[in-house]
């Protein structure tokens, strides 16, 4: 009896420990970039824009205003373009890359920027 006692203490001693070293593998999404324009899409003077990031599942960003700029903030705003890039009046490709774990999205919109500076 007192053996089989043993043995049934030691089994559940090991399923323990067994079970318990199990690890569930954790499900990691893909990024997913997007972003929001305020006050809306077209910038005249002396206004700001905001962009708002609202990706999902990312830790790192990466914005390319389309002038040569970039900003690498979760949510920047932007209130000056390089309009030699651009000419005044004219659209710019605003894309925001959102990265994690070595896997990356990303979406661009335009903007109109009415003025020269």
């Amino acid at each position: 009896m007192k053996t089989t006692i043993k043995f049934f203490s030691v089994l559940a001693v090991l399923t323990t420990l067994f079970f318990s070293s199990c690890k569930k593998d954790e499900v990691t999404k893909d990024p997913v970039a997007d972003f929001t324009i305020s006050p809306n899409d077209t910038l005249s003077a002396g206004e700001t824009f905001t962009f708002t990031n609202t990706s999902t599942d990312a830790d790192t960003y990466l914005w390319d205003f389309g002038d040569g700029t970039t900003s690498t903030q979760v949510s920047p705003t932007k209130s000056t373009f390089n309009v030699e890039v651009g000419g005044c009046g004219n659209s710019f490709a605003i894309t925001l890359t959102a990265s994690k774990n070595g896997k990356s999205s990303t979406i661009s919109k335009s903007v109109v920027v009415n003025y020269c500076e």
